[in-house]
């Protein structure tokens, strides 16, 4: 167990490598390089170690390569369960088909034997005889169809309850938890995806990061449950003056990505500065007594994809616009086309 100085001394730690490798602060980062410091994983040590040996850069993509390897979700474990119970099941059926080809072979046999017999002109007697050894085989013969068309059935009910757990195991992997938005990993899957389609289909791109101004205040001055119910209705607001065909994630803290697929800049220059009116245009105020906390504004940033540009490179020139809307007077909209002026 560490003491409290232990534990803000890995904590400035951390934040220096974070700081060093120009990575932004958020949970997925800050704990790959917080256990980093910690050293409570020895094989991640030694891989950051060996990349940082042949001088190779931490990016935002290898700090979340590191995290899926080394710290495996619950929601993956969830995931790693239906799998086995699946395959557990498949192996009880493969078995109960084998023992029903066995019997079926066996009862092949018994009728070939019984077909003899009739064809050397049997008694009364062998006749009655042949009747109850069929009259056996069938009953074997239906007891074991019986038992698999009860497996049958019983995988039918397993395959669909095994295809929600899956779905939901999958779709709370890639939420975030609080404003039910994507959170970090479904926002990189999906921009990889919408990259590769507007590359394929040479179509338009555009992403908008977005920063809630003055969040930290009202986190400190009004506690972290108002804090939650702001991110909460901000993100509500933002998914309702978007398209079914726009995709919003949550990148982290109180930062926002929105993805707009056949969009070109000027559109998106546009869709960023509805969200600012909307989002601005609702007076906050603390549920427990009415206290007024104001009006939320937003700083964002707005850019196109270049042709052969990767996801990250995408985003942290988004992201660099943002910062600029910040340090311009917070509550606008920096662009691509606005490079020039700052």
């Amino acid at each position: 167990m560490y003491n409290h100085y232990q534990m803000q001394s890995f904590l400035n730690t951390t934040l220096e490598h974070l700081k060093k490798h120009k990575l932004h602060p958020i949970p997925e980062n800050y704990k790959v390089w917080y256990e980093y410091t910690c050293t409570s994983n020895t094989e991640l040590n030694e891989e950051i170690d060996a990349l940082m040996a042949q001088q190779t850069a931490i990016s935002e993509e290898i700090c979340h390569k590191l995290l899926k390897k080394y710290f495996v979700s619950n929601e993956q474990k969830d995931f790693d369960a239906a799998r086995l119970a699946f395959s557990h099941l498949l192996n009880v059926v493969i078995s109960q088909i084998s023992n029903w080809s066995s019997n079926h072979g066996s009862f092949c046999q018994a009728l070939e034997k019984c077909t003899q017999k009739l064809n050397s002109d049997p008694s009364i007697s062998e006749i009655k005889d042949i009747i109850t050894d069929l009259t056996q085989e069938a009953k074997s013969m239906a007891d074991a169809s019986n038992d698999i068309n009860s497996v049958l059935g019983s995988l039918n009910n397993e395959v669909k309850q095994l295809r929600k757990d899956l779905e939901q195991a999958g779709s709370e992997a890639v939420t975030d938890s609080l404003t039910g938005v994507s959170n970090r990993r479904g926002l990189d899957e999906r921009l990889r995806n919408a990259i590769a389609e507007a590359q394929n289909q040479h179509s338009d791109l555009s992403l908008i990061m977005i920063d809630l101004d003055h969040f930290k205040t009202i986190n400190d001055s009004f506690g972290h449950n108002t804090g939650d119910k702001v991110l909460k209705l901000a993100a509500s607001i933002m998914k309702k003056n978007l398209r079914s065909s726009d995709f919003l994630a949550r990148y982290g803290g109180e930062e926002f990505t929105v993805i707009l697929p056949n969009t070109n800049l000027k559109s998106a220059v546009k869709v960023a500065d509805h969200l600012r009116k909307a989002i601005s245009a609702k007076q906050l105020s603390t549920g427990r007594n009415g206290q007024i906390i104001g009006r939320l504004t937003i700083s964002a940033g707005v850019t196109q994809h270049r042709p052969q540009e990767n996801a990250e490179t995408l985003l942290d020139r988004g992201d660099k616009y943002m910062y600029k809307a910040k340090h311009s007077g917070r509550n606008r909209v920096i662009s691509d086309s606005d490079l020039s002026s700052y």
